[in-house]
């Protein structure tokens, strides 16, 4: 929009040209364009627009662009009368207004859109403050918050209304009523409910039309969406249907038939028809609404019809019940005869003389499971009586205690062979008592059964006494495992079994109690059971004396005699008679005498010989699987589950083949036992179980077991199940070992990938990122969640379209040839970041895990190293650069010096001639000494050896100071020097440092400027800064070279005499200086011919602020040296140089002072002639070859002559390192070449 509006014409409107346009205008129009926030500008009488980018979605693509400039009321026609008066309101008054929400009806996506709004209208005011020349509007679009909230609130009704109702019409006509009430979203409503064929339709409810006449209007698209199953879209005003809208007045322009499912009848289905509100347009979330509503519909539907199924299935669950009970009756007299026909049978063949005794063995447990099978057959049998009413009891009064004593006296043989104490107290009674001897018998049984069975040591105990209130009471007390209190509840429930109740046996169908229930009862008595776990229970039945209480027809007046004495019965088997049941197991190993059925499944005999833990509280059963698999296995079989975790764990199983119902640890808890632990986890199990059927398959499956296995089952099935099981797991640990292998190789090499100091990626057959390694996610950091991105789509938006298209197109090529490509250094601008960035990269194409092809690309970010490269170049080209500066400075110097020693030599007695040649000679060695003192300079402040000699003086006196020291070189350009500024200026520094730093500038202004021109010093206050400013009107600074011109070695352009001659060193020097104090130095100029402009800015030193100091002078210079006094006395001198000339030179010298001079030029020469010659100074050089100056003072201070002599290094090497080394070697003075002979003569003067 800001290009928009800087191209648009506004010259056409009462605005003008931009150029005339206020100032309060602009500043609006400013914040409005460069904000991303929705904000228009009314500016003038007719409230013209200008608008940004982000309020274009108010106008819609009808009004955009063509707005821009408009009036407010030609653009907004629609909503002006609303509007119109606001703005006219804050035009006049100046104050501001705020609507939150506000409905509109825009004309922009539809004729009349509905739209809510949240707007504010602040006035902008002109330059007098009080008058109002446009208005500032940001405003944002709530409707989807408001509309949504609408809709959320419809649905949240529905949501309720649908967890209200039984009854699918009610449910129907609820949910009609409540889209009613939203008839801003829902213009009308219908739901119908097809037959089992389709059609016809059957109207439930609508709301806001007639159900049948939309039925007949949109007859087509209905039928349509229940036969295809999805959502038809209907589009009213084409197909000439009108709608009621809701609402709103106009007609709805469309609808949608969404198809709802229905439960239950695989034929019917049901179908809603949602009409579309005329003022809001149909979009995605529109729809979204649309088939939540139908989903609240569909959901409300299938509650009332599941609840009505509900209902049906109880009622056929009730008659299924009543027929269960009469086939329960029935099966069970079918069952008697072919028992009793196995029974008899089996007992004579046990009682044949001539039946092998392992034979008898296998017939005994045939014969007693079939008696068991029979007792269960009875029992049932009588449930079967009692819920038909058929239940035959004749009751007649009986000797009770006689009768119990009886019954006991059965169990006592079992009971003690058991390792139980057993105890009857059955006194005689005051008289007889009613009872069926037949229903007492199975009474008494029952409970003396479940005691035995749940009592592993102690006692069980059975008395029967006469009670309170004509009443008889018979107890059965145990030592047991006793009952919790949550099973106490349920203990007579019919099959209901305690869970992990440990006891000799879990055989049992959870019958027994709830059936001597059922027999108390019928003798009009109660029964009850109090326990606690780990101390046992006691069974208490109360009967009522007398027969008052009973049925008058089934009681009989004569006493029980022989004829009604209880029938025999057969108590359970001893345990001493079976294999032991707790406190042993059993346990084999192949062998190949065993049985034929022993020998295994051969087709598996890779298996034979593991090792498989048996767990069964059925000892006959444990008898029987040891005998079937211990000619194959290493079998153990234990009596239950926390006997098969302690065998487990003591010697960890191949397999585990356990019954699901046994006590202490049932299978399913076994499973979970081993699960958790990790040396068990993955042992295989089997549980056997009676429980048949799909859903008990299911659910051990679900449990993690491995198989299951029904009761009854063959030899055959059982083999083949634990080969085929014990195979399997060969292979999974063997596939397990494999797959370990490969993660960890995986695991190697995706470690060395990431740990690789280069990027790699892996990229699919689409070309998406399937793999990146660290190194890649940072160089691709703009992009976050590279993975599943496609790899085109990163390059555009990383690298610029050119080369980007050139990287997609090596890929692409690579991918469809399989050539590798390489890139030895690609260097590209990004189009992220706009770096310019180096790359080595190779990129190959690979098979992945799918059999497709990918590539592999890895790459190396190598621009450091190109950045150092050039770094590198640059500096050789300076050191290049500055070699030959340098030796240009070196020449200009050393020219003169070579003419004036010509011109001495051509006339050595021309005494005018000397005095001519003489200061030239003196100023151009001068000259040299100050470029040498110059880089020894740059070289100790870049080092930090510089001490500063800080004091408080005024700014304005060192550049009086400076002034005056560079005075005579800026009259010699014939400049004119002006110095300014502010007195008494206090700064805390090294005065003779900053004089220098001034110095410097002036030096350089008068320099650079063509004679005749203007330099100019001025001192100034700044805020807390105190302010130095050189300024000239020279040949100023080009703007390229300004940013570098306090580096070292850079000079501007010089001509080819380079008659101004330097290193390009001195502004360095004043910047570290500067910098040093706690400064900065700046520059300014116009360009090249316009002057330049330094400033140096200081910090103002405190009133108080007292002088300072350090001890140290500036490392590598001359020693301080007292004033001139009269020429010392004449010295006897050793010269010491391996440069012969300068040695002789400084021997003449000293010789015309009148000094008795020697001369060696070596180490070993002076060595030799100290003796001898006994000089009083040496004058020692520091890098003389084989033996340096150190080593050579070391001695001399060693021998006679040398011990009192005054040493002095004589040296090129001036650091403040270099001085102390001398000074540590024995030197009295350390002297830097050149020396001038004054340092000499005052050196030898304060020694003398």
């Amino acid at each position: 929009m800001a290009r928009r509006a800087r191209a648009f014409d506004w010259t056409r409107t009462p605005l003008g040209a931009p150029a005339h346009w206020p100032a309060n205008l602009r500043s609006a129009l400013s914040l409005c364009l460069s904000s991303r926030f929705p904000i228009l500008v009314w500016w003038g009488d007719d409230y013209r627009m200008i608008y940004n980018d982000a309020y274009i979605p108010f106008l819609g693509q009808g009004k955009h662009p063509d707005a821009l400039g408009r009036s407010g009321e030609a653009c907004w026609r629609e909503i002006w009368p609303h509007i119109g008066p606001m703005l006219d309101s804050v035009m006049r008054t100046g104050v501001a207004t705020w609507s939150d929400d506000e409905q509109y009806f825009f004309d922009r996506a539809l004729p009349r859109e509905e739209v809510y709004v949240t707007f504010t209208y602040g006035p902008i005011f002109a330059e007098d403050g009080r008058t109002v020349e446009g208005i500032f509007c940001p405003c944002t679009e709530t409707t989807e918050k408001i509309v949504g909230a609408r809709r959320m609130q419809t649905l949240s009704k529905l949501g309720v209304r649908a967890r209200e109702t039984l009854d699918v019409h009610d449910a129907c006509t609820r949910l009609a009523a409540v889209l009613a009430e939203n008839a801003s979203d829902v213009a009308f409503a219908a739901i119908f409910r097809a037959a089992p064929g389709g059609l016809p339709l059957v109207p439930l409810a609508a709301a806001g039309v007639d159900a049948a006449a939309v039925r007949d209007a949109l007859a087509g698209p209905l039928a349509r969406a229940v036969e295809s199953g999805a959502p038809v879209e209907i589009d009213l005003l084409a197909c000439g249907v009108t709608m009621p809208g809701g609402a709103w007045p106009e007609p709805a322009p469309r609808a949608r038939a969404i198809p709802l499912r229905w439960s239950g009848d695989a034929g019917a289905g049901a179908v809603v028809v949602l009409g579309a509100s005329p003022r809001r347009p149909f979009n995605a979330a529109y729809a979204s609404f649309q088939d939540l509503v139908a989903g609240h519909i569909e959901t409300a539907i299938a509650n009332a019809f599941a609840y009505e199924q509900e209902r049906k299935r109880a009622e056929a669950l009730a008659e299924i019940d009543r027929g269960k009970t009469a086939f329960f009756s029935n099966i069970s007299h079918e069952f008697r005869t072919p028992l009793t026909l196995l029974l008899g049978p089996l007992e004579d063949a046990c009682a044949h003389a001539g039946v092998p005794e392992p034979v008898r063995e296998q017939l005994r447990i045939a014969h007693g499971n079939s008696a068991r099978l029979l007792r269960l057959v009875n029992a049932l049998l009588d449930f079967a009586q009692i819920e038909a009413g058929r239940l035959r009891a004749t009751f007649r009064p009986t000797d009770l205690a006689a009768l119990t004593r009886d019954i006991a006296s059965r169990f006592r043989s079992t009971v003690e062979r058991g390792g139980l104490a057993f105890e009857v107290d059955c006194p005689a009674l005051p008289g007889p008592v009613h009872v069926d001897a037949d229903l007492w018998e199975k009474i008494v049984s029952n409970l003396l059964s479940n005691a035995f069975k749940f009592t592993l040591h102690g006692s069980i105990r059975v008395s029967l006494r006469a009670g309170a209130a004509r009443t008889v009471v018979f107890e059965v007390a145990d030592t047991g495992v006793g009952i919790a209190p949550a099973d106490r509840e349920r203990l007579f429930e019919r099959f209901y079994r305690v869970e992990g109740q440990g006891g000799r046996s879990m055989e049992g169908a959870g019958i027994g109690l709830a059936l001597a229930k059922e027999l108390v009862a019928a003798h009009g008595g109660t029964i009850e059971v109090a326990s606690e776990p780990g101390r046992g229970s006691t069974f208490s039945v109360t009967l009522r004396t007398g027969a008052a209480h009973l049925p008058a027809r089934h009681v009989a007046s004569e006493r029980a005699g022989p004829a009604h004495a209880p029938r025999p019965i057969a108590p359970p088997a001893p345990a001493a008679q079976r294999p032991p049941l707790h406190g042993g197991t059993a346990t084999s190993a192949p062998a190949a005498a065993q049985a034929p059925q022993a020998r295994g499944d051969h087709r598996f005999a890779s298996t034979f010989g593991a090792r498989i833990l048996v767990a069964d509280d059925n000892a006959d059963m444990r008898h029987y699987l040891n005998s079937l698999l211990g000619g194959a296995y290493r079998v153990e079989a234990v009596a239950d589950g926390a006997r098969l975790l302690d065998a487990a764990r003591r010697e960890r199983p191949d397999l585990v083949l356990t019954d699901v119902m046994m006590p202490n640890l049932d299978g399913f808890a076994v499973r979970g036992a081993l699960r958790e632990d990790p040396r068990l986890r993955e042992v295989p199990v089997i549980l056997l179980s009676a429980r048949a059927g799909e859903e008990a398959r299911i659910a051990a499956l679900d449990a993690g077991v491995d198989d299951y296995l029904v009761k009854p089952f063959s030899a055959r099935e059982l083999l083949a199940r634990i080969g085929a099981v014990l195979e399997r797991d060969r292979q999974i640990r063997e596939r397990l070992v494999m797959q370990e292998r490969l993660r960890l190789r995986t695991a190697q090499f995706e470690t060395l990938v990431d740990v690789a100091p280069i990027g790699v990626f892996l990229l699919d057959a689409q070309l998406r990122f399937a793999e990146v390694n660290p190194v890649t996610r940072r160089t691709l950091d703009a992009v976050p969640d590279l993975v599943g991105r496609d790899f085109r789509e990163v390059t555009r938006r990383v690298w610029r379209p050119a080369y980007a298209e050139q990287i997609i197109a090596v890929f692409e090529h690579t991918l469809a040839t399989g050539e590798q490509f390489c890139a030895t250094e690609s260097a590209e601008t990004r189009a992220d970041t706009g770096r310019t960035e180096y790359y080595e990269w190779q990129v190959d194409r690979i098979v992945l895990s799918d059999g497709c092809h990918g590539l592999v690309c890895y790459f190396r970010d190598i621009s450091a190293q190109v950045q150092a490269r050039c770094r590198l170049q640059q500096a050789d080209r300076q050191k290049d650069e500055f070699l030959a500066m340098l030796a240009h400075e070196l020449r200009n110097p050393l020219a003169p010096v070579r003419h004036a020693i010509e011109l001495l030599a051509a006339a050595p007695d021309d005494a005018a001639l000397q005095a001519r040649v003489t200061p030239i000679l003196m100023r151009q060695t001068d000259i040299l000494g100050r470029l040498v003192e110059d880089l020894l300079e740059v070289s100790r402040i870049t080092r930090g050896l510089i001490t500063l000699r800080r004091e408080t003086v005024s700014l304005d006196s060192l550049a009086a100071q400076a002034a005056d020291a560079v005075r005579p070189f800026i009259e010699q350009r014939r400049h004119a020097l002006e110095v300014i500024g502010e007195a008494g200026l206090p700064v805390f520094v090294d005065p003779s440092r900053l004089v220098q730093c001034v110095v410097n500038l002036m030096n350089n202004a008068a320099k650079y400027t063509e004679p005749g021109g203007r330099v100019r010093v001025e001192t100034f206050r700044r805020d807390a800064w105190a302010v130095l400013r050189v300024a000239d009107n020279g040949r100023g600074i080009p703007q390229e070279l300004l940013p570098h011109v306090f580096n070292l070695f850079v000079q501007g352009e010089r001509t080819l005499d380079r008659r101004e001659g330097g290193l390009g060193i001195g502004l360095s020097i004043v910047a570290r200086l500067v910098d040093m104090h706690g400064g900065t130095v700046g520059v300014e100029s116009a360009g090249a011919g316009r002057g330049a402009c330094f400033e140096i800015a200081l910090p103002l030193a405190r009133p108080a602020a007292a002088s300072t100091a350090t001890a140290a002078s500036a490392p590598g210079g001359s020693p301080e040296l007292p004033p001139d006094r009269p020429p010392p006395a004449a010295r006897r001198v050793l010269v010491v140089d391996d440069n012969v000339d300068a040695a002789d030179a400084l021997a003449a010298l000293l010789s015309i002072e009148g000094h008795q001079v020697k001369v060696a030029y070596s180490a070993l020469d002076a060595l030799a002639l100290a003796p001898s010659f006994e000089p009083s100074a040496i004058l020692l050089d520091i890098g003389l070859p084989g033996m340096d100056g150190h080593e050579v003072a070391r001695r001399l201070r060693a021998m006679p002559a040398g011990r009192d002599a005054q040493l002095v290094a004589v040296t090129g090497y001036g650091q403040a390192a270099d001085r102390e080394r001398a000074l540590a070697a024995g030197f009295d003075a350390h002297l830097v070449k050149p020396v001038a002979m004054a340092q000499l003569q005052r050196l030898f003067g304060r020694d003398a």
